[in-house]
């Protein structure tokens, strides 16, 4: 499958405020996590070996949260994103804060059974040691996510 194809027609379709910003995903050998967007950068860089274990409605709500990241990203001014960057590393609490934003990001645009889909995947690859340590704090609940999917779908009604 051509990753980035899929990517970019996810970026037109669901975030027409990256219109004219190039983003363009990159495979990265020594990448931990499945993906990550930098802010330095036009990158979204994955790793090939979990991508392709992964089921395609998680694999799409991580790039909706990605491509979340590159738009907060993009809005920011060149040493706005160096700081942002560098409390990330530093803060657990800001860190917590910016995965959990582009979570709901991903539930409203229309991506939540794909994210639920996305914790379990990420919570058995990581292990419920590492999960219970942290890596559940970046992530919403499956309750959490209903209740954005039913307030959002109320939403545009």
């Amino acid at each position: 499958m051509d990753y980035n194809k899929k990517l970019q027609e996810l970026k037109q379709k669901y975030f027409p405020e990256l219109n004219g910003y190039v983003v363009i995903l990159k495979r990265r050998e020594n990448q931990k996590s499945f993906m990550g967007a930098y802010p330095l950068n036009e990158y979204i860089y994955y790793n090939e070996e979990i991508m392709k274990n992964c089921n395609p409605k998680a694999r799409d709500s991580a790039f909706i949260h990605e491509l979340y990241h590159k738009l907060q990203f993009f809005r920011m001014a060149f040493i706005k994103r160096v700081i942002i960057l560098r409390i990330y590393l530093l803060s657990q609490k800001m860190r917590i804060k910016i995965e959990r934003e582009a979570n709901i990001e991903t539930v409203k645009r229309g991506f939540g059974e794909g994210l639920i889909l996305l914790n379990e995947y990420v919570k058995k690859r990581v292990g419920k040691e590492r999960w219970e340590n942290g890596m559940k704090d970046l992530h919403l609940t499956e309750k959490e996510i209903r209740s954005f999917m039913r307030r959002f779908s109320r939403a545009e009604k």
